[in-house]
């Protein structure tokens, strides 16, 4: 979880905590046994940023394919933009030659939560999503491939969701966090 006030920068940390797992992705191939791209099937590697609306997360998807972008050496490892898609509407895409698909996602409609394995979520203002997509949607995409999952979002704008993760005790088993406070945030949470 990566929590903090407003304008605490945990939209640029996120997507930078994903960034080596995308250009990384034949070498996570090879340690978790999952097909590589030198093979005639490979295995796509799926990122979800998830948001209440596709629009949310979509700050995220920009700094991870512009830090990508902007470094020769990062495209270099990920072999390029197969593809980078940016509608004004809708859901984002992205992919990697090396076939790692990133797409933004809206929990509202639970149509694009289908049920297809997810390497990594990045779920965008985390504090608003409610706890039974958090539990029946995602959780369940990224435990078909043993996947991460990284909570991001302001404490002060949040709904239900943190204090419904600690009341259900998941804070000790499931939960490693951090908070990056803001100037005008002079609480400790």
């Amino acid at each position: 979880v990566i929590a903090g006030g407003i304008g605490a920068s945990k939209s640029w940390t996120a997507a930078r905590y994903l960034v080596p797992e995308i250009v990384l992705a034949d070498t996570l191939r090879i340690i978790n046994g999952w097909p590589t791209t030198q093979q005639s099937l490979p295995e796509q590697i799926v990122v979800w940023l998830v948001g209440d609306t596709y629009e949310t997360a979509r700050t995220e998807f920009s700094y991870i394919v512009d830090t990508i972008t902007s470094s020769p050496a990062l495209m270099t490892l990920c072999g390029g933009w197969k593809h980078v898609h940016r509608p004004k509407d809708g859901s984002w895409t992205a992919e990697t030659q090396h076939g790692v698909v990133i797409q933004t996602k809206s929990w509202t409609n639970e149509d694009s939560l289908n049920s297809v394995p997810v390497h990594f979520v990045l779920v965008a203002e985390a504090g608003l999503l409610p706890f039974w997509i958090w539990e029946n949607r995602l959780v369940t995409r990224i435990g078909r491939t043993n996947g991460i999952m990284l909570l991001a979002g302001t404490f002060e704008e949040s709904g239900p969701f943190f204090k419904d993760a600690f009341t259900r005790g998941l804070s000790r088993s499931l939960f490693r966090s951090f908070s990056m406070s803001t100037w005008d945030n002079v609480y400790r949470y």
